[in-house]
């Protein structure tokens, strides 16, 4: 699994990324000149926040625009 939480304790949670997914945070890194990984996951926080749980769209720079949504194996199952 390319990203998995470690542990949560006091507020504070540790996650282990690897593979593709940290290939891909540290080209968002470049791509978006932030200054450090970190960076990366605040920002991704902060546009996921503002969607406040609806779609996040991206417009091409062709006009296009995609919505992105979690896959429904992101999310949790219903009981």
């Amino acid at each position: 699994m390319p990203v998995k939480k470690d542990t949560e304790e006091n507020g504070t949670a540790k996650f282990t990324i690897n593979n593709g997914d940290l290939i891909a945070l540290n080209r968002i890194k470049e791509q978006y000149n932030l200054k450090d990984s970190d960076d990366v996951i605040t920002f991704a926080i902060g546009v996921l926040s503002k969607a406040n749980g609806g779609a996040v769209s991206v417009t091409s720079e062709d006009g296009s625009i995609t919505k992105f949504v979690p896959a429904d194996q992101l999310k949790k199952q219903d009981e």
